[in-house]
């Protein structure tokens, strides 16, 4: 996929006769002349009254086209062609059906579709020989195309190109706020993985989460030169990358005399600000403000500013995990009100269903192993818990954690570390039954959640369970790992009193003990 910065508006028309080419042309320019008379128009008011804030706003209807024309069908094609040669997309083409000696409107469009399927089209006839059922089956979507009768309005040609060209120039938008989603998820699931346990980050490990933390910013917004800045504590904390590598250097007040921006967001705005090439997102928990995320780049930040405030939230989660260990549920409750907030964002932005589905996945999906990850599976837990203390229900709350996994991760490397993960997650989903909920739970470690079951099969089926993953032929890259793992299984019915953090609690006091009778074995309390 191309992707271009800039509102795209590119407009490829295709007629075999040159006074319908020029008809294009003419309407196309003049509005294209008038819309630049207006922007000129409007610039000289904000320059008498300087002190209206600038607007930034999407393109009004009126657009200024860059405007393409081809005689033939084998013309437009060779225009599209070098247009993507030169990394360039035209968003908008205009074919007539009709065009006698070479390929036809339908068969220019097939062709043309096939280099760039994501060009909206509109066809522009004064008859055809073909249904409009034969026409739709050339484009995936039927929101992709429209018919645009001859003779033609300058008004109703205003209208199809702007309707069009801006369509087009929002579903690359939406593409983009995706590819900017599925970036921050992987960048901070590796920095979690290379710290490998969410729930237990040393304070040793700090510059090295903050190392991590601060490139998946830069690469979030498109820069190489920032730092991140914590102030509080006995001595603050400083790291920089690009031009700022050296920022440990600098006092505290020295950078707040350098970056007036970061010192006015960390201490009096608390929220993302993004201002032209520089973006700069607090760290904040609660009211409290621990530090700063800074990032300059070469070109102007386009970014929405509740990305970063989102992003910063992560990390910031995972800096606090390096200090307050007996903070790590209200960190994670906090996480899922700030998905929350950016489930709602996204239902403003579009209407598009398909948005709406791959944010849900990437909200509930742990991205490495493919199952339910943590947020899905306490939301889940927390729902069968209230249906089973109404019903009187018996359940089995597992915590399978793998043997000495950092042995396997320093011995065979970090990927073959994922590959067992990803080997485990597909045992546990060949034996799982469609009542049960399982999923990772963080690090090495999974949950599962089992329904409807006798109290005399818990022990069995914890078994199952630890004696599939012993026996499971674990080979990488040639070489053969033994893995093994530990179970600790809470079994009871539910009581009044009991939540879910109390049931995991339990499951987790097994977990321990059956570690402490060295490991590769199951407790049930």
């Amino acid at each position: 996929m191309i992707h271009e910065p800039d509102f795209n508006t590119s407009i490829l028309v295709v007629d075999d006769e040159e006074g319908i080419l020029e008809a294009y042309r003419n309407a196309l320019t003049a509005l294209s002349r008038a819309n630049e008379e207006l922007d000129d128009m409007v610039s000289r008011r904000r320059r008498r009254s300087p002190k209206q804030p600038a607007q930034t706003a999407a393109p009004r209807q009126g657009l200024s086209y860059q405007i393409f024309t081809a005689s033939s069908g084998e013309e437009a094609v060779d225009i599209v062609r070098q247009e993507l040669d030169a990394g360039r997309q035209i968003p908008v083409g205009f074919f007539d059906m009709a065009m006698p000696g070479g390929i036809d409107g339908p068969e220019t469009i097939k062709q043309i579709l096939k280099m760039d399927s994501q060009m909206l089209c509109a066809v522009v006839t004064a008859y055809t020989d073909r249904s409009p059922s034969q026409l739709g089956a050339l484009f995936s979507r039927q929101d992709d195309w429209l018919y645009f009768n001859k003779p033609f309005s300058t008004g109703e040609l205003e209208q199809t190109a702007y309707h069009l060209v801006t369509a087009w120039n929002q579903r690359r938008r939406e593409e983009s706020l995706i590819s900017n989603l599925e970036m921050m998820s992987n960048g901070l699931l590796y920095i979690l993985q290379t710290a490998q346990d969410v729930n237990r980050v040393p304070p040793m490990v700090l510059d090295n989460l903050l190392q991590g933390i601060l490139s998946h910013f830069l690469r979030l917004a498109g820069a190489k030169d920032g730092f991140v800045f914590l102030p509080h504590g006995d001595k603050p904390v400083h790291f920089g990358q690009g031009t700022f590598d050296g920022i440990d250097s600098l006092s505290a007040g020295e950078l707040r005399k350098r970056w007036g921006l970061a010192h006015e967001v960390m201490y009096k705005k608390s929220y993302a600000v993004v201002d032209g090439d520089t973006a700069v997102a607090p760290l904040r928990i609660g009211p409290e403000v621990l530090g700063v995320l800074f990032v300059q780049s070469d070109d102007p930040i386009k970014q929405d500013p509740k990305l970063f405030e989102i992003y910063a939230s992560q990390a910031v989660n995972m800096i606090q995990q390096s200090r307050l260990y007996a903070e790590v549920n209200v960190r994670n409750a906090e996480l899922s009100e700030k998905n929350q907030e950016l489930v709602d964002l996204l239902g403003k932005l579009t209407q598009s269903e398909n948005l709406k589905e791959q944010f849900e996945k990437l909200s509930y999906m742990d991205t490495l192993t493919a199952m339910p990850n943590r947020r899905y599976i306490e939301t889940t837990f927390g729902e069968e818990v209230e249906r089973g203390r109404r019903h009187g229900d018996f359940l089995a709350c597992l915590l399978i954690d793998i043997d000495h996994f950092k042995q396997i991760n320093d011995q065979y490397g970090h990927l073959a570390g994922d590959y067992v993960l990803q080997e485990i997650g597909k045992i546990f989903k060949s034996l799982k039954r469609p009542s049960d909920v399982i999923g990772r739970y963080g690090g090495e470690e999974f949950i599962m959640l089992y329904k409807g079951i006798q109290p005399k099969d818990i022990k069995m089926l914890c078994e199952r369970l630890r004696k599939s993953i012993e026996q499971h032929k674990f080979q990488f890259e040639g070489k053969d790992i033994d893995v093994t793992a530990s179970v600790g299984c809470a079994a009871l019915t539910l009581a009044a009193g009991d939540t879910v953090q109390s049931i995991v609690q339990k499951a987790d006091t097994a977990l321990y003990q059956a570690k402490e009778e060295g490991r590769n074995r199951t407790v049930v309390l």
